[in-house]
């Protein structure tokens, strides 16, 4: 059985206490618990090393930003006009940190085609505030610490799509006009953020920007 954001934020604090990645689904503004993350893993794939959670720095870094649902919204409205995606992860699941370098490389290779990524993790600002960019200096240093922060998960998931039950890691690309184009709801490949790519920024065009 998948646990999604409310799910979690129905787990009792006992519950919560006998499990370190239950625990932090327990937070009011944790999301998702990773043992279901884990298990969107694709078949065959590599999952990242159990305990190997990266050292927490001593001082949070003044890079580090803390996005609401309104924030969210606001964000996403003011990249209408260009194409970009939106990334979401959290410094507990294993899946999405195996997954993290491919998305640094490719947030690379969209930037110089004029396409955004931006990536938010779905932590607790007192955990995760450490973690998230403790995370990404090792494994996506290109990427900005942004941590989502809400009390109900609805209006956060209603931005961007209704098929979307809460499982990460999660990629939703939107085009120009600001519809959805393209969502992946477990780990994606290469191939399929080449495709989504082509898709919000084709080849042909992009070399006559």
């Amino acid at each position: 059985m998948k646990r999604t954001i409310e799910d979690a934020m129905k787990i009792s604090s006992k519950a919560a206490r006998s499990t370190a990645c239950v625990g932090l689904a327990f937070l009011l503004l944790i999301t998702f618990s990773a043992s279901a993350c884990a298990r969107r893993v694709r078949a065959g794939g590599e999952k990242a090393a159990p305990g190997g959670a990266p050292s927490v720095p001593a001082a949070l870094p003044t890079t580090l930003a803390i996005w609401d649902t309104a924030r969210v919204q606001a964000e996403i409205k003011a990249r209408r006009g260009r194409p970009f995606l939106v990334h979401m992860w959290a410094s507990w699941c294993a899946p999405c940190l195996h997954e993290l370098p491919l998305i640094e490389s490719f947030a690379q290779k969209a930037r110089a085609r004029g396409v955004e990524v931006v990536s938010i993790a779905l932590d607790t600002e007192v955990i995760g505030g450490a973690q998230v960019p403790a995370t990404l200096h090792d494994r996506a240093p290109h990427l900005s610490p942004i941590i989502a922060h809400f009390n109900d998960p609805a209006p956060f998931i209603a931005l961007f799509s209704n098929e979307w039950q809460g499982s990460i890691p999660a990629l939703f690309a939107f085009g120009a006009d600001g519809t959805l184009s393209r969502a992946f709801y477990s780990m994606v490949s290469a191939s399929d953020l080449d495709g989504v790519l082509e898709r919000l920024a084709p080849r042909s065009l992009s070399n006559h920007l």
